[in-house]
């Protein structure tokens, strides 16, 4: 069985803000992208990443000038 393929959308802020969390954190070797609808309004992103422990930071990069 084939897994379903998601899809995130980014816009050029969010790129933005990620490449400066890449730069900051140079020693962290990996990313997760983790969004959610909750909201009811638009979708939230957020970036979570091994700083001390497993998955202990987490940066909001949700862009909300369109909501």
């Amino acid at each position: 069985m084939m897994a379903k393929v998601k899809n995130i959308i980014l816009n050029h802020e969010q790129i933005e803000k990620l490449y400066e969390i890449a730069q900051h954190f140079k020693d962290i070797k990996q990313f997760e992208i983790e969004t959610d609808h909750s909201s009811g309004i638009g979708t939230s992103v957020r970036v979570k990443f091994d700083l001390f422990d497993n998955k202990d930071t987490t940066v909001d990069i949700t862009d909300v000038k369109d909501w």
